[in-house]
């Protein structure tokens, strides 16, 4: 096959395929939804702080970030506020991760969050949100 061919015919799949940026503090949980995710179809992004998260966000144009709200420096809360106030995000799913309590959970989707799930959490119920968010 033509070398144009094969490099055309991978950057659709590549711009088909869809990204989750994870966005956490402990590079434990980093891991452990990395593996809770690695039998999905999507690409893996991480980022371990709002500023990195931020950066991110605007050169990767995830499709779902999975967002901890207690970060170092910007905070989830203000991460959530970032992504609504820009037009060429309107698009992003935002999946909250959160120890916090539910009043947080519950003001992190007042703020724009697509949906909240409290830590620990079981990866099935992980994985049909993903899926859910992302279909």
């Amino acid at each position: 096959m033509p070398e144009a061919f094969l490099a055309s015919n991978n950057k659709e799949l590549s711009a088909a395929k869809k990204s989750i940026l994870i966005i956490d503090d402990e590079l434990s949980m980093r891991n452990a939804l990395k593996r809770a995710l690695q039998s999905t179809p999507y690409t893996i992004l991480f980022a371990q702080d709002g500023f990195q998260a931020g950066v991110k966000i605007i050169a990767e144009k995830p499709d779902l970030i999975l967002l901890d709200l207690s970060l170092p420096g910007l905070d989830g809360f203000e991460v959530i506020q970032f992504i609504r106030q820009r037009q060429d995000l309107a698009t992003l799913k935002i999946l909250v991760l959160s120890g916090l309590s539910s009043t947080e959970l519950v003001e992190s989707i007042r703020l724009g969050a697509d949906d909240a799930i409290a830590k620990p959490f079981d990866n099935k119920d992980l994985l049909n949100r993903v899926n859910m968010l992302l279909s």
